[in-house]
């Protein structure tokens, strides 16, 4: 997984965007987590539930048709390309200070120039960015600032709602989700931050991820059902 500069931050896997689909009408997803220290008392949880996210997905009868992007990010931003689900990486490491705008724009943009890339080659594909954080923008004295603003930040929101991205926000231990929804994210859940609301969100994208690739039409506002 490559990581650089917030500025500089680049896709590892050669120079492709995705692991080339074996179907036309794959759903491909970008999980973004928050690693900032705060959640280091949950690193143990977190590599559990993305271990069994993987696991059952691959199970799944639907596994051919998932594809995944796995971004972490601090004061700096790493990305891997979209892999089926049975490549996905599971590992979990929390250090570091909070840049969630150069976060959310690098993916958006990532994702817009991967649905653009797979339309041109004949697919038609689902795309969908998970978002997870549990503390709003905060970037530390020692670090460059963010490359973009608040302003750049809903500007890039609203260009994936427009571009048919589901945009989903998991605000870990948030009020209301306050700070998603001032960014203009429409899907937005706000479970309690501890280990037992983290398995069980976890669990609730895990079983929406499988269901929903069944499905021609997306809640967009309600993707989990909730």
């Amino acid at each position: 997984m490559a990581l650089k500069r917030m500025k500089e931050f680049s896709v590892k896997g050669n120079d492709t965007l995705f692991e080339c689909p074996n179907t036309m009408d794959g759903h491909f997803y970008k999980l973004v987590f928050d690693c900032s220290s705060s959640m280091e008392t949950h690193e143990d949880t977190m590599r559990t539930c993305l271990k069994n996210y993987k696991q059952q997905i691959s199970d799944s009868d639907e596994a051919s048709r998932i594809f995944v992007s796995r971004a972490d990010f601090t004061s700096r931003y790493s990305e891997m390309k979209y892999l089926n689900i049975k490549n996905m990486s599971t590992d979990y490491n929390a250090n570091g200070w909070t840049n969630l705008y150069d976060a959310i724009v690098y993916s958006v943009n990532n994702a817009i120039e991967t649905k653009q890339a797979l339309i041109e080659q004949g697919y038609t594909p689902t795309m969908f960015n998970i978002y997870f954080s549990d503390g709003e923008h905060c970037i530390g004295w020692d670090n460059e600032p963010s490359y973009y603003d608040i302003k750049d930040v809903k500007n890039a929101v609203k260009k994936a709602l427009e571009n048919d991205i589901t945009m989903i926000f998991i605000d870990f231990g948030g009020e209301n989700g306050s700070i998603p929804k001032e960014l203009g994210f429409t899907s937005v859940y706000d479970p309690e931050n501890s280990s037992e609301a983290l398995i069980q969100i976890m669990d609730d994208i895990t079983q929406t991820t499988i269901s929903q690739s069944k499905m021609d039409v997306v809640n967009v506002d309600n993707w989990l059902n909730k």
